[in-house]
């Protein structure tokens, strides 16, 4: 049984299942496109489209992640809104950019608060042998799935990126779910034994238990499965969260996984800061239009 199998095993993941069915529930204009406020089954989710027809084959999409930082009522609002751990919202640079964004509610943010506390519901996942990390990776996937589906969408042309928790959701997604064309992400690569070590694990929530996976692999080994496809990573060295010595290992695996000419980005800095560094938003938008997307006939890449 190879790595990604026992990872899917471990962490309940199902198979992939048909696209969930969509709900239009509001829709508004905004300077870069049309928001459109979804229920993709049970799952809130707001998408954005470009107000120009879709090129042959459908637009590059984003399926954007959001983050934790305790700010429960944020969730999926981050992508238009941006956050204090952003380098400002998202959904205007894709978009302006030639990019479709999705981003779903996960469990206990936004919408879906009352839904319960997130340790209590990564509690309850784990008496019923199926962690909250796994639930949400699995709800990540419907979302991809609808995505995927969409007639204005190009299906091989779909990216995740997620800062944080989202930077977790979108790089294990990607090393678990081939359908993915390139994984992005910023402040969380860090391997798990040496933060352990030294107690940065504690700083992280519970939601974010893979239990027995130190048995199997690290988190740079996870991360590693996305070869040989495109993937971003942003990290900062002075991250409390995710500290130097955890973070270094994580990224040797990464590199030994592409080799020096794999299609591998790292922008590291030594920033004592949680998310995005700022004003490093147009490396992630060059990764896109040049390794994500590079048939993108847009001005991806252009802002800054």
């Amino acid at each position: 049984m190879d790595l990604a199998t026992r990872l899917r095993k471990g962490l309940a993941l199902p198979v992939p299942g048909p696209a969930p069915t969509a709900a239009l529930r509001a829709e508004r204009r905004v300077e870069a496109g049309t928001v459109q406020e979804l229920m993709l089954g049970p799952l809130p989710a707001s998408l954005l489209w470009l107000e120009t027809p879709p090129p042959p084959g459908g637009f590059p999409a984003l399926l954007y992640c959001h983050a934790h930082g305790g700010e429960f009522d944020l969730g999926r609002r981050e992508m238009m809104a941006g956050a204090r751990w952003t380098d400002g919202p998202i959904g205007p640079d894709l978009a302006a950019s030639g990019v479709a964004v999705l981003c779903i509610d996960m469990p206990g943010f936004g919408s879906r608060r009352a839904e319960g506390p997130l340790d209590a519901l990564a509690k309850a996942g784990l008496w019923q042998g199926r962690p909250l990390f796994g639930r949400m990776l699995a709800e990540q996937q419907q979302a991809l799935s609808w995505l995927a589906a969409h007639p204005r969408v190009d299906a091989a042309r779909i990216a995740a990126f997620g800062v944080s928790m989202g930077g977790a959701l979108a790089f294990w997604l990607a090393a678990l779910d081939k359908r993915l064309a390139a994984a992005a992400h910023h402040s969380i690569l860090a391997d798990m034994g040496p933060m352990i070590a030294n107690g940065a694990h504690d700083r992280h929530g519970l939601y974010l238990t893979v239990p027995g996976l130190l048995q199997q692999a690290e988190i740079g080994d996870v991360a590693a499965l996305v070869a040989p496809r495109p993937h971003y990573v942003g990290v900062n060295l002075g991250d409390r969260l995710c500290p130097p010595e955890a973070v270094r290992p994580a990224l040797e695996r990464l590199r030994a996984a592409y080799g020096p000419q794999g299609a591998l980005e790292i922008h590291a800095t030594e920033l004592a800061h949680h998310g995005e560094a700022p004003g490093t938003r147009g490396r992630l938008l060059d990764f896109l239009a040049h390794r994500a997307f590079p048939d993108t006939t847009t001005r991806l890449g252009a802002i800054s």
